[in-house]
């Protein structure tokens, strides 16, 4: 059904496909990335058909999703015209990378929790600093390495203020953010083992799988 698609594309694509015909993730059928992908095509598929166009049109909102909170992003930094430059950059980039893919999905995800940390850092809500929380955790839901350097590098930011300032307002927000994080992890925690996960998300991408990395950096 998907053998003339992108090869990346296609990781993503059969495992949904393996999914919809009754098979388990990691038990069944063996993966390297986390399982965020692979639910998110599954469950579009199970609604609207297995159809490649209807996954290509659900990453194409995605990517206007994240150039629009670029754009949110850079206003909050800058009230400028030129805000809308690094939106349209972030468009232009991916023009030639598979978009069916479990390494821009995951950034799509940063790029809100990035938001929502900007936000708080304007507004000082604790509901902005636990968002950014989830969409991290969401993140590592989607690409475990990449999520995980994401949140390890928002929480030594939070980790530094609280050793900083020394205040309750500090603590809460290295708690809320913490939080945040946990709860989309927490499902997949329940549903499979540890020793299952620990092997298939961290023992084998360690060994030498450079492929689960092809999506440039520049653009993380």
């Amino acid at each position: 059904l998907f053998s003339k698609t992108n090869l990346d594309e296609r990781v993503i694509l059969s495992g949904a496909w393996h999914l919809l015909n009754g098979q388990v993730l990691y038990i069944d059928f063996f993966e390297k990335i986390a399982p965020g992908s692979f639910y998110l095509i599954y469950w579009v598929f199970k609604i609207f058909g297995a159809k490649y166009s209807i996954a290509k049109i659900v990453s194409i909102i995605m990517l206007a999703t994240a150039s629009f909170t670029i754009y949110k992003s850079s206003q909050i930094v800058t009230k400028s015209k030129l805000s809308l430059i690094p939106a349209i950059i972030f468009i232009l980039s991916l023009s030639f990378l598979p978009i069916i893919n479990h390494n821009f999905y995951s950034i799509v995800f940063i790029i809100i929790s990035v938001y929502f940390f900007l936000l708080y850092n304007k507004t000082k809500g604790n509901y902005s600093i636990f968002i950014a929380g989830l969409f991290s955790g969401l993140a590592i839901v989607f690409l475990q390495h990449k999520g995980l350097i994401f949140w390890g590098g928002v929480g030594l930011i939070l980790l530094f203020n609280l050793i900083k300032l020394k205040t309750k307002k500090s603590f809460q927000n290295l708690l809320y953010f913490s939080a945040g994080s946990i709860i989309p992890i927490i499902p997949i925690l329940i549903k499979w083992p540890l020793k299952t996960l620990y092997s298939n998300l961290f023992l084998s991408p360690l060994s030498g799988y450079i492929e689960v990395n092809k999506m440039p950096y520049y653009l993380f």
